[in-house]
């Protein structure tokens, strides 16, 4: 089967980057049109298309009219669609305070909300599809993330800091005693505050913060970042109880099931399952339904460590994640050098990131913000150029 070059859609976020994406396309900015993200997959609410086959279909139309040939050994795993969905993603100002479900959590929310009669594409459905969402970001810029809870000490320390622990009783709690219960009944505090007591929370942490304190600064500069873009939003308080991250380009986050997390600033590439589910707390404008995000949550510090890749040689670099749906690389194609890639008989995702890379045995040029499909009946390419690619595939 041949390879096949995508046209990928873009998404116009207001959370998003006028420059960023424009760029790596070679195309002219979007000065009053911000591009959050760039999808190159086969979602059900915005696929890739197959841009030189007559008709142009969209790849998604393309595996399930072909499952075999296009996913092989991966064709029962989705339930014969693709697994996985690659993104270009660039944020100018923060994300969503947000939580992803567990497969059954998943499951069971998608169930009901059928048996409520929600329709799919309502703007106050939370689960889209019946499938968990784990996720990988790679920095491909400096990148700033809020992600996971703080030890819960620090969260104490951080509110007295800055003299919030009056206004939050269920704190003092928590001080004393740090269990799963204890952690929801401060989450569940925290992101309801609304009205004149958010509006007083603010005003007592803008003047701890003019005053100085000793707030540590990731912390500070952290809300701050928030701040640029948001006023009263109980999602301003998040950085005192979420840890804070700040990613280097090729460094990784993985968010696992139930772990609260905002993207801040920064473009990155991010790999998912495909799937639709995100359950929103804050910093956003879209629907937020606070009662299923503390049913979701896990409550636990989040001790995950920043994720670096493993390179196999100086060319070859892997992010290994504990899931079925997806696997991320990364291949640094230098000049001169063939380079045979084994695919596993798995489908796969090329995106070139710089340079200009040819796959040989098809004739297929990338080069920036080009990307192409690859069937699974492919069990082998040849590269040659030079560039980096990320290549998004199935783990075998």
């Amino acid at each position: 089967m041949p390879v096949f070059l995508l046209s990928n859609p873009l998404k116009h976020y207001e959370w998003g980057s006028p420059y960023y994406i424009p760029q790596l396309l070679k195309m002219e900015p979007y000065p009053d049109k911000p591009v959050a993200e760039m999808w190159i997959g086969a979602h059900p609410a915005d696929s890739s298309i197959l841009s030189e086959v007559e008709g142009q279909p969209s790849l998604r139309e393309y595996i399930l009219n072909h499952p075999v040939e296009a996913l092989g050994k991966a064709k029962n795993l989705y339930n014969g669609e693709l697994s996985f969905l690659l993104k270009v993603l660039a944020a100018e100002k923060a994300l969503s305070i947000q939580v992803h479900p567990s497969a059954e959590k998943a499951k069971e929310g998608f169930l009901q909300e059928n048996k409520r009669g929600i329709p799919l594409d309502s703007l106050t459905r939370n689960y889209r599809d019946p499938h968990p969402k784990p996720e990988l970001l790679c920095a491909l810029t400096e990148f700033k993330a809020l992600c996971g809870f703080r030890n819960p000490d620090q969260i104490v320390a951080n509110f007295r800091e800055v003299n919030l622990d009056k206004l939050f009783p269920s704190l003092s709690t928590l001080a004393q005693k740090q269990d799963e219960a204890t952690l929801k009944n401060f989450t569940q505090e925290v992101l309801s505050v609304s009205g004149e007591k958010l509006n007083q929370s603010l005003r007592i942490l803008e003047h701890s913060l003019n005053l100085n304190r000793s707030l540590p600064e990731d912390v500070v500069s952290a809300f701050n970042l928030i701040r640029k873009h948001f006023n009263e939003d109980a999602g301003l308080l998040s950085p005192l109880y979420l840890n804070t991250y700040t990613l280097h380009p090729g460094e990784a986050l993985f968010l696992e099931p139930g772990v609260m997390h905002s993207y801040l600033h920064g473009a990155g590439i991010e790999i998912m399952a495909n799937s639709d589910n995100v359950l929103r707390a804050g910093l956003t404008p879209k629907y937020k339904d606070i009662p299923e995000v503390l049913n979701t949550l896990v409550y636990k510090p989040y001790v995950q460590k920043v994720i670096l890749p493993k390179n196999i040689d100086d060319i070859y670099f892997i992010y290994s994640v504990p899931v079925k749906e997806f696997e991320l690389q990364s291949l640094h194609i230098i000049p001169g050098l063939n380079l045979k890639l084994q695919l596993h008989n798995m489908p796969v995702i090329i995106l070139c990131y710089q340079g200009e890379v040819t796959i040989l045995e098809h004739q297929k040029i990338l080069s920036p913000g080009k990307a192409a499909f690859i069937t699974s009946d492919i069990s082998e390419i040849t590269l040659r150029g030079q560039g980096i690619l990320w290549l998004a595939t199935v783990p075998t």
